[in-house]
C-alpha cells in the first residue's frame, strides 16, 4: 500500500513528541477525573448485572424476577447465546466489583479507561497495516484522544468504545489478508476474520452488527474481481454460523412478554421507522454523540467535519487507496448501525479511530507538501490542544454532582433498614445491597406486564421499602402507563405505605428519560426534565395495619 514520504527529521521528531505529550495527557485526564461523567440510572442497572457474573459466572438480569417482567428475567436464557450475550461488556463491569467490592464504580471506570488505552494502540496498528508511516499514526492517536465523543467515554459505562476496539480488530485482520503473499497465509487470515466478524455482536453488544457489514465492504471494495470466487464463497459460509447465532439471540427474546417491544423499539429501525427518519440521519449522528459539556457535541461534529475535509483532500495524492479503505470502513460502519442497530448511544465514536487516522495522514502530508514545517508543527500542538481543553468545561458542576450523588446515596441507605426488601431505581442500588432488591424498571408496561398494577408489583415482589423519584414516575408514564394506573398508583402510596422520608436534592441523570411535558400526578408536578429533586422513600404497611 501506498505509503507517506519522511519530512525533515527535526520535525518529525517535534511531531512524535507532541502527539506522545497529547496522549499522556488525556491519560492524566481521564486518570484524575474518574468522575465524569456522572453515575446514572442506566450504569448501576448494568453493574448490577456485572455483580451476578462476578458471584455467578452467568449474565442474567438479577434486579427483576419473571412475575413482574418476564422480558429482563428472560432475556439472557431465551436464546442459545443468550448466557454468553455482552460477555466481555459485562465481564469488565463485573472486573469492577472483583478489584474493590466497596467502590466497584471507581474501579470498572479505571477498566474502561485501559479499554479506551486498547482502542488508542489498535488504532496505531491499523494505521501502519494500513501502510502509514510511524509519525502520521502517531499524529493520528493524538488527534483521537482530543475529541470529546472519545475522551467523553473514557471510561463510561456504555459499550460502544469496546466495539470501537471490536472493528479496529476485524479490519486488522482483514487488512492482514490484503497483504499476505501466499494464497494460503490470505485464507487463513480470510478465515479469521469471518469467524471473528460476529463475536463483538454477541460478546459486547447487539449493536456489533457492523462488523460483518465492514468486513464484507472492504472485501468487495479490495478484490470484487474474486467475487464469484472459492474464496469468496469459503468466506460467506464461515460468516453463516455467527449470523445464525446472532439471528437466535435477538429474534428469540421477541416470542417474550414485551418483546414485541424490544423488537420495535431496539430493533432495527429498518424494519420500524418511516423515510423521513433515514433523511434525518445527520441530524440523529448528531444527538447520538457523548455530550459531557455543551460544546462537546458541537466540537466533535467540527472534528468529523475536519476529517472529511481531510480525507478529500489526500484522496487527489497518493494516499487515495488508504482514503478508499477508511472510507468503506466508515460508510459501512454508519450504514449499518443507522439501518439495523436500534441503540440510541453514543456509537459514533465506532468510526473516531479511522476518522483520526484520516487527519494523522492529513497533517504530516500537508507539513510535507508545502514546506511550512515549523507552521504545521505549531498549528498541529494549537488545534488539538484547543480542542481537549474544550472537555475541562463543566468539570466544576460534575464535581459538586459527584458530592450530591454521595450524599443522596448516603441519604437512601440511612433510611431503610438493613434486611428490608426494596423496590426502587437501579439508580440506588449500590447505596442499598446487600438489601434484597427489585428494580423499578417493570413500571414500565414495556418492560413488566400490562395487566399488572403497581400494589400487585410490589405484593409480588415482596418489596418492604420504596423509593421513588421523579425518573421513576417519569418512566412509568412514558412507558405506556395511562393515567389511570398512576391514579391506583399514588392512591396505594398514600392509603397502604407511610411515608417515611423526603429527601431533598438536586442531582442531574438521566436527562432524556425524564419528560418535564408529561401530565405527572401530585406531588410529582412541576417537574425539572434536568434533575431529580425529590426522592420520597415509603415503607408498605401490613395488611392488618391497612384495615
Amino acid at each position: 500500500m501506498t505509503g507517506t514520504p519522511r519530512v525533515n527529521g527535526r520535525y518529525d521528531r517535534l511531531l512524535t513528541v507532541a502527539s506522545l505529550l497529547i496522549v499522556a495527557a488525556y491519560v492524566i485526564y481521564a486518570a484524575v477525573f474518574i468522575h465524569v461523567p456522572v453515575v446514572n440510572n442506566d450504569e448501576v442497572w448494568m453493574l448490577t448485572r456485572g455483580e451476578h457474573l462476578s458471584r455467578t459466572g452467568v449474565v442474567a438480569e438479577p434486579t427483576m424476577s419473571e412475575q413482574v417482567s418476564p422480558f429482563f428475567a428472560n432475556l439472557f436464557s431465551a436464546s442459545a447465546a443468550g448466557p454468553i450475550s455482552g460477555y466481555v461488556y459485562y465481564g469488565t463491569l463485573a472486573m469492577g466489583f472483583l478489584l474493590n467490592d466497596a467502590d466497584p464504580v471507581t474501579a470498572y471506570r479505571f477498566l474502561m479507561l485501559l479499554w479506551s488505552i486498547v482502542v488508542v494502540v489498535m488504532t496505531y496498528a491499523v494505521a501502519r497495516a494500513l501502510g502509514i508511516d510511524r509519525v502520521s499514526s502517531l499524529v493520528s492517536l493524538a488527534w483521537l484522544v482530543v475529541v470529546p465523543e472519545f475522551v467523553g467515554q473514557a471510561h463510561c459505562e456504555r459499550f460502544e468504545m469496546l466495539l470501537a476496539l471490536g472493528v479496529l480488530c476485524g479490519a486488522l485482520l482483514m487488512l492482514k489478508a490484503f497483504q499476505a503473499k501466499e494464497p494460503t497465509a490470505r485464507r487463513m487470515w480470510l478465515a479469521a476474520a469471518a469467524l471473528f466478524a460476529w463475536m463483538p455482536a454477541i460478546f459486547i453488544h447487539y449493536s456489533g452488527i457492523c462488523l460483518p457489514a465492514v468486513l464484507a465492504a472492504m472485501y468487495i471494495a479490495h478484490d470484487w474481481r474474486k467475487l464469484w470466487s472459492i474464496e469468496a464463497l469459503i468466506l460467506a459460509i464461515l460468516l453463516v454460523p455467527g449470523m445464525l447465532l446472532f439471528a437466535d439471540l435477538v429474534l428469540a427474546p421477541a416470542k417474550l412478554t414485551g418483546g414485541v417491544f424490544g423488537l420495535t423499539f431496539v430493533g432495527p429501525p429498518i424494519l420500524s421507522k418511516s423515510l423521513w427518519y433515514f433523511i434525518k440521519t445527520p441530524l440523529h449522528l448528531f444527538e447520538r454523540m457523548q455530550a459531557i459539556n455543551v460544546t462537546s457535541r458541537m466540537v466533535s461534529s467540527l472534528w468529523f467535519v475536519l476529517s472529511i475535509a481531510a480525507a478529500v483532500w489526500l484522496w487527489r495524492r497518493p494516499e487515495r487507496r488508504i482514503v478508499t479503505i477508511v472510507a468503506t470502513v466508515v460508510l459501512a460502519t454508519i450504514a449499518s448501525l443507522v439501518l439495523a442497530s436500534g441503540s440510541t448511544g453514543p456509537y459514533v465514536i465506532i468510526v473516531a479511530p479511522w476518522a483520526a487516522i484520516m487527519l494523522g495522514l492529513a497533517t504530516k502530508a500537508f507539513v510535507e507538501k508545502f514546506e511550512a514545517r515549523r507552521t504545521g508543527v505549531v498549528a498541529f500542538i494549537v488545534v488539538p490542544t484547543a480542542i481537549f481543553c474544550s472537555n475541562l468545561i463543566g468539570l466544576g458542576f460534575y464535581s459538586e454532582q459527584k458530592q450530591v450523588f454521595a450524599k443522596l446515596q448516603s441519604d437512601v441507605a440511612r433510611v431503610v433498614p438493613p434486611g428490608k426488601s426494596v423496590l426502587a431505581q437501579p439508580l440506588y442500588y449500590l447505596a442499598l445491597r446487600p438489601r434484597p432488591f427489585t428494580a423499578s424498571v417493570w413500571t414500565s408496561a414495556f418492560s413488566g406486564r400490562p395487566d399488572q398494577s403497581f400494589e400487585q408489583g410490589v405484593a409480588i415482589s415482596g418489596s418492604e421499602y420504596l423509593v421513588i423519584d421523579e425518573l421513576m414516575v417519569a418512566m412509568a408514564l412514558k412507558g405506556a402507563r395511562d393515567s389511570t394506573w398512576m391514579a391506583d398508583m399514588m392512591r396505594f402510596l398514600e392509603t397502604k405505605c407511610v411515608l417515611v422520608e423526603k429527601i431533598q436534592t438536586h442531582y442531574t441523570n438521566a436527562t432524556t428519560r425524564i419528560a418535564g411535558t408529561l401530565n405527572y400526578p401530585a406531588p410529582w408536578s412541576p417537574i425539572d426534565p434536568g434533575f431529580i429533586q425529590r426522592v420520597y422513600i415509603y415503607r408498605v404497611l401490613q395488611k392488618e395495619q391497612t384495615l
